[in-house]
């Protein structure tokens, strides 16, 4: 019995891993950025409370995050062994979703996240969260180790360690939502 067990894991395994690296295959080179871009590197986990019947549901992968000024940017995400499994890509026009499904184009960050995740992710502002700063977009107030934004709690406690909490409480409306970020460059 354990000796088949142990094949089916393996079995599921190797068919996981090749549909990740297949996925990856067809992932289009990012788009080279701009001399004045800024780009972060870590790991980041994203967790969705249980709300209105929907489990609760999580996932944690490496990212590489680049913006160039103005709208554009470049968001990749790998899983925690470096393989690639998507990306998004955006300017002022929309937002583009490419990962083993092909390409899905969105009108903006807002809609691309929610068509995903079932919730709006502060994809927009978390490069200026990740330089420990507010959207200066978008109204703030301080908070005791942080700020609040967008109804977000922006928890900057350990940002001398390059590390980011935020959070967004749940409501009758909308899930609970934990984002933790590590940089790592």
């Amino acid at each position: 019995m354990r000796a088949g067990l142990r094949a089916t894991r393996r079995a599921w395994l190797a068919g996981a891993l090749s549909l990740a690296l297949a996925a990856c295959s067809h992932l289009p080179p990012p788009p080279a950025p701009e001399a004045s871009a800024r780009t972060w590197e870590g790991q980041m986990s994203v967790r969705l409370d249980a709300h209105a019947g929907r489990p609760a549901d999580g996932s944690s992968f490496t990212f590489a995050l680049t913006v160039s000024p103005g709208a554009a940017g470049h968001l990749a995400l790998m899983t925690p062994m470096g393989t690639q499994v998507a990306q998004v890509n955006w300017t002022s026009d929309g937002a583009q979703l490419h990962d083993g499904q092909g390409q899905r184009d969105y009108p903006d960050l807002d809609h691309l996240s929610a068509a995903l995740l079932g919730e709006v992710l502060p994809l927009r502002a978390l490069p200026f969260w990740l330089d420990g700063l507010p959207d200066p977009s978008l109204p703030s107030s301080p908070m005791a180790a942080g700020f609040e934004q967008a109804g977000w709690q922006v928890d900057l406690s350990q940002f001398d360690q390059q590390r980011l909490k935020a959070t967004r409480a749940a409501t009758e409306q909308q899930r609970g939502i934990l984002i933790r970020a590590r940089l790592t460059r």
